[in-house]
């Protein structure tokens, strides 16, 4: 990847200046983003550029923020009279939360106009509505799974574990080798929900794994217990990293990239963090099947742009959001992005595991979005810390009571 050295210290610049004033021009379009990464503020620094040769009398300006930041930033800016025109968001509940407190404009005129039902396929779409109503373009969907580390599975003559029993054996094979198989790095503990979704998901199925999340079903169910009895195996037996709770997402990788661990379950943006020297030692596999009913299920998170609804400058911002939906620009955006174009008429860029996670995707009996974006904030924010406690002290009637708790103060009521 080639970035003009110039250009990419403006990126860096607009960044860290607009973050703190959140102001530009006052003739300037701006728009909210997350980039976590040097891929995804390429991604912008593209974006920007390509857009001005397509529009050059609308000046746009992004605001980029890590996403831990940029997840409690979206509403105060939603709140606020000088927040961003044009915001990054999830699909799914958490897009629709927002839909009903009357922070995003609706996007009905906009879908017909560009003929978005059959340019999209009504899985996307359906991530971004709210009553039959779109609020948002759909632009990049991807596959979570396990990745891991071809040299040490060939140095205990361990083939990628296909069901649970396996995974455990190949956990305990690691271990008994001196490593630490699995690694992981919560201190933002949204990584953690990834491994309740799964192993939900697993043991359970879609249905009760949705219905879950949005207050149903009570955390003291015993299918819920179950979930908890799987997790507390693995902390028990210490097969995740020592001292995760210390490390970011992305401290944690190179534990995988250095021969150090086996496995990490993690979202595929970790395709563009992998050092080009090492990329054909890193294989990727689904997450263990554990019952044979409930297999082909995954969580395939879709990420979509909106309008604020008091946004002063809707015209232009439904320009670029015009812009975002064309199949050319959803080829471009996911090539950084490390994810799949909504658009049916778009290309899929190759990289490292596109194949293997567009099959994992195409192949699957359901999707989930992700625990944060299929329940409301109010319960999965406080959830996730329950889950961090639970790392550290496993105990499963505590976590389920908490959970419950949560859900009767935070789910009940809506």
């Amino acid at each position: 990847m080639q970035l003009n050295h110039t250009g990419y210290i403006n990126l860096i610049f607009i960044s860290v200046i607009s973050t703190i004033l959140l102001s530009f021009s006052a003739f300037a379009l701006t728009i909210g983003v997350v980039h976590d990464n040097a891929a995804e503020r390429y991604n912008f620094f593209e974006i920007k550029n390509s857009f001005h040769a397509l529009y050059p009398d609308i000046p746009i300006e992004f605001i980029g923020l890590p996403s831990a930041k940029y997840k409690l930033q979206v509403n105060d800016w939603l709140t606020s009279e000088t927040g961003p025109d044009v915001l990054f968001w999830y699909g799914g509940m958490r897009l629709k939360q927002f839909i009903r407190q009357g922070y995003i404009e609706n996007l009905d005129g906009l879908s017909t106009e560009l003929n978005w039902q059959q340019n999209f396929s009504s899985t996307a779409l359906q991530t971004a509505k709210y009553k039959d109503s779109i609020y948002a373009i759909p632009v990049s969907y991807y596959q979570w799974g396990i990745y891991y580390n071809k040299k040490i599975l060939k140095q205990f003559n361990i083939a990628p574990p296909s069901n649970w029993k396996d995974f455990l054996a190949a956990c305990k094979a690691l271990k008994n080798g001196r490593f630490e198989p699995i690694a992981l790095g919560s201190a933002e503990p949204w990584v953690l929900a990834a491994w309740f979704d799964y192993l939900n998901l697993r043991l359970n199925g879609l249905d009760f794994h949705q219905n879950l999340l949005i207050g149903d079903i009570p955390f003291t169910d015993q299918r819920v217990i179950k979930v908890f009895e799987y997790w507390a195996e693995l902390i028990n037996k210490k097969y995740f990293l020592s001292g995760h709770q210390r490390l970011n997402r992305n401290e944690a990788m190179p534990y995988l990239f250095r021969d150090l661990s086996a496995f990490i379950l993690n979202g595929n943006s970790l395709s563009n963090r992998i050092p080009a020297n090492l990329e054909q030692n890193i294989g990727f596999m689904p997450f263990p099947e554990i019952a044979p009913e409930h297999a082909g299920y995954e969580d395939a998170p879709m990420d979509v742009f909106f309008v604020r609804a008091s946004s002063k400058n809707k015209k232009d911002a439904k320009t670029f959001i015009t812009y975002l939906s064309q199949a050319d620009v959803q080829t471009k955006y996911n090539k950084y992005a490390a994810g799949y174009p909504p658009n049916i008429a778009s290309s899929i860029s190759e990289n490292l595991f596109s194949k293997a996670g567009l099959q994992l995707l195409q192949n699957a009996k359901g999707l989930a979005q992700f625990f944060d974006r299929d329940s409301e904030s109010d319960f999965s924010e406080p959830a996730l810390a329950v889950f961090a406690e639970f790392m550290k002290n496993p105990n499963i009637e505590v976590t389920v009571a908490k959970l419950e708790q949560l859900r009767q103060s935070k789910l009940l009521d809506k």
